[in-house]
């Protein structure tokens, strides 16, 4: 077999045939007694936009909101310490702006602040390492590819009035509310790593919490985007996987026949 360099796997398309490979690997390993786990998903998030090569000081203007994911998890064993997995997750990308502006009519200044949502449907394709802690525990190591496609995306302004101006401009209008925007991209295509806990409850049933790091590969903002200094654009997020799911098929054998 031609080894796998070092350079293949830090390469997103690299990585991806990577996966595929193990994916399609014989199940020598399980010998016969496969495993899978499928578990529900839920993740608070810390989401944030940033800019690249950024010439105007927009990351100054930019920080950090709490947000959401939730979904599903399929979790195949190839061998009692390595898996594969997938699913489908709805997740909730963004940033907070917050923006002083001058009162209308006075010298005083507030805060406007406005929340952008990026709202999309996700597909995780990643390879877990899981080692032995203790009886029925496991570290758990996970790193792979995503992809999504964008369901619809918001700003919310707050703290604005129509006749009142920022000092230092804003991207979006300054009217309160709630409003539709066209400015992310409509695919998302990513890179996320974690580490984490295992924890098999009773016979079949495990619980899993993990903070993940997601890091976006395609621009955030198109090409043909009206406002030229965000092209490079990326919505990055930390988030902690809490997992909830069960085991089904026969068990691995050695290490995981506690289970």
């Amino acid at each position: 077999m031609t080894p796998i360099s070092l350079q293949t796997l830090t390469r997103p398309f690299g990585l991806v045939m990577v996966l595929m490979v193990l994916w399609g690997a014989p199940k020598g390993f399980a010998k016969g007694n496969e495993k899978y786990q499928i578990k529900l998903v839920v993740s608070p998030s810390v989401e944030w936009i940033h800019f690249r090569n950024d010439l105007t000081g927009l990351n100054d203007l930019f920080g950090p909101k709490l947000s959401y994911n939730f979904g599903f998890e399929y979790l195949h064993f190839l061998s009692p310490g390595f898996s594969l997995s997938t699913g489908l997750q709805y997740q909730n990308k963004g940033f907070r702006n917050e923006t002083e502006y001058l009162i209308a009519g006075s010298n005083e200044t507030d805060q406007g602040i406005t929340i952008g949502s990026a709202r999309y449907a996700t597909m995780p394709f990643d390879m877990n390492f899981h080692i032995r802690i203790a009886k029925k525990t496991h570290i758990l190591i996970s790193t792979g590819l995503l992809g999504g496609y964008l369901v619809n995306s918001t700003v919310n302004n707050s703290n604005y009035t129509n006749e009142d101006t920022p000092d230092n401009g804003s991207l979006f209008t300054l009217s309160n509310g709630k409003s539709n925007i066209d400015l992310f991209s409509d695919w998302y295509f990513g890179y996320q790593a974690g580490l984490g806990f295992s924890k098999a409850i009773k016979s079949r049933m495990i619980i899993v919490v993990q903070p993940m790091y997601r890091y976006q590969f395609s621009r955030a903002i198109p090409l043909d985007a009206n406002i030229t200094q965000v092209v490079s654009a990326k919505l990055n997020s930390f988030a902690i996987d809490f997992k909830v799911g069960y085991y089904f098929s026969r068990q691995i054998r050695n290490q995981q026949k506690d289970f």
